[in-house]
């Protein structure tokens, strides 16, 4: 049986005195380890490398794969979670809004009209940043609440020329000049439903004309302080009604609209952040081992003693790996100077978990 020599027993004896009497506080502070030699040389000719001294092996691809796969799976069913508690969320303030929805009372037909209108007018002016207040008021006020010929027809409800899609109407209409009304022949848009006659209504508040896309930021309501300003700066510029502004805040005062512009600001919209599943948690009483630790580094980082290391952990060939989990338990009890001296002794008995046979040199 190979023996260390009286040097190699002294200079372990020195390491292991340093770890034991290291104080508490220096230990906590995880500072490095002192400098060790590679190897431990043995009377003749042979050298026994010493695991607990080899850096942490390259982590095994199989122990890789297999611990993405455990943390894309918590991705997934996180990402799902949140999905799920968005939609729980979602329903329980679309009820809410619905509940506060206000309803049109008063006169049969023009209550009946802006009923029919009104929650595709607060979904549409939400997006569009308009007030649905004075796009209802418009609608009732331009197709007679639904009556004219160009609304019952062609779903036109805000008296937009021109062709949408290609489909147009020709109708007879007339114009306010210089106060007085004259009749004129036009080419109306023609529209599949009501919803997309809002939707292009909108669309032209929002985005403007060819040449000025802000011709209707008066309307918008974030450049507005209320529904008013948006009345007052749509006559001349809309309609050349000169009572046109008189005629839609009549309506909106009449039928009470502005509550309207209120549930408008209920937000429906649901946004519920993932909380990711963190990488490589460790539990309490366990480490982690990075690239570059070796065994006695986590020995003295945290005052383990090579028999606690090795009783707790499942080392195969001595050696440990890159994000490898390890044990780390400490026991109640301070160990003993022996444990930490890795006499020969301890060697044979842990050959296979502690150290590495060289060859003869």
């Amino acid at each position: 049986m190979k023996r260390l020599t009286r040097i190699d027993v002294s200079m372990i004896i020195v390491i292991a005195l340093q770890v034991l009497l290291a104080p508490k506080s220096v230990l906590a502070e995880n500072r490095p380890a002192p400098s060790l030699p590679s190897t431990v040389s043995y009377e003749g000719t042979g050298a026994l490398d010493m695991a607990a001294l080899l850096p942490a092996k390259e982590e095994p691809i199989e122990h890789r794969l297999s611990r993405e796969q455990t943390y894309n799976k918590q991705v997934t069913e996180a990402k799902q979670h949140a999905k799920d508690k968005e939609y729980q969320l979602k329903e329980q303030r679309v009820k809410e809004w619905e509940e506060a929805f206000p309803v049109v009372s008063g006169s049969k037909r023009q209550a009946e009209f802006f009923n029919s209108i009104a929650k595709d007018s607060v979904d549409i002016s939400r997006d569009a940043d308009l007030y649905p207040s004075v796009l209802m008021a418009q609608a009732g006020l331009e197709s007679g609440f639904g009556r004219s010929g160009l609304s019952k027809h062609h779903h036109n409800l805000f008296g937009i020329k021109g062709s949408f899609n290609g489909a147009s109407a020709t109708l007879k209409t007339w114009e306010d000049v210089n106060g007085s009304a004259i009749t004129i022949h036009a080419g109306f848009r023609s529209y599949p439903s009501t919803k997309e006659s809002i939707l292009d209504y909108a669309q032209l508040l929002k985005s403007g004309l060819s040449y000025n896309a802000s011709f209707y930021s008066g309307a918008w309501r974030s450049q507005t302080d209320s529904h008013t300003d948006v009345t007052a700066f749509l006559q001349g510029r809309y309609a050349t009604d000169t009572q046109y502004t008189d005629k839609l805040n009549r309506l909106i005062d009449d039928f009470d609209l502005t509550r309207f512009d209120e549930v408008a600001e209920l937000d429906t919209d649901v946004v519920v952040d993932v909380v990711m599943p963190k990488a490589d948690t460790v539990p309490t009483n366990h480490y982690l081992v990075k690239e570059g630790d070796t065994i006695q580094l986590i020995l003295y980082k945290t005052g383990l003693s090579i028999d606690e290391f090795v009783r707790q952990n499942d080392l195969p060939d001595g050696r440990i790996h890159v994000n490898q989990v390890v044990s780390v338990e400490k026991a109640e009890s301070e160990p003993d100077l022996a444990s930490f001296m890795m006499a020969p002794s301890v060697f044979k008995e842990t050959n296979q978990l502690q150290t590495k046979t060289g060859g003869n040199h």
